[in-house]
Formats: structure tokens, C-alpha cells, sequence
């Protein structure tokens, strides 16, 4: 039977990640905001998964692969932002 990843150790380099996260969240967000030039005032809204989000993926990674390693999974959602527009007309700029 597979061995589990550890948790803890994934949990601390997670954590460890987070203030990276945050500034690239906050860096892209800013420039969205600067960057789009819209008739209304959108809502921004952003996210970084959680931790226990992440370590269900892992966990499922790991079942559908050979072998286990603690390392940290590629995943191409770690972090979102939502663009809320009010207008539909705004949504093809948003798009661009």
C-alpha cells in the first residue's frame, strides 16, 4: 500500500509559500485595476486555495501516479481573481 504524503510537512511549505502568493495576487490585481479601463466599476475578487484544497489534489495526484514524494503539486488554480462587472458591454474588455 502507498504511503501517504505527510501532511505537516506539506502544511509547512505550504505556509511558506503564502506570502509569494499573496504578492503575486496582489501585483496582478493592481494591475488589472490599472489596466482596464472600463464605463463602470468592476468588483475584484481574489483567492489563494487553501491549504486543505491543496492536499486533497495531492492526495488524488498521488493515487493516480506511481510512487510518493512530499514535493509541492503543479496546480494552475493556487490563486484566482474574479472580475464582477456590471455591464455586459464590459465583459469583452475584461476578456482582452
Amino acid at each position: 500500500m502507498k504511503e501517504l504524503p505527510n501532511k505537516n510537512e506539506i502544511r509547512l511549505r505550504y505556509a511558506s509559500y503564502g506570502p509569494m502568493f499573496m504578492e503575486v495576487l496582489e501585483k496582478i490585481e493592481l494591475k488589472l485595476r490599472h489596466t482596464l479601463k472600463l464605463s463602470s466599476n468592476p468588483t475584484y475578487k481574489n483567492r489563494i486555495k487553501s491549504f486543505n484544497s491543496y492536499y486533497k489534489k495531492i492526495l488524488r495526484q498521488k493515487a493516480a501516479e506511481a510512487g510518493s514524494s512530499n514535493s509541492l503539486v503543479t496546480l494552475t488554480d493556487m490563486i484566482g481573481i474574479r472580475v464582477v462587472c456590471p455591464f455586459v458591454e464590459d465583459l469583452s474588455i475584461v476578456e482582452r
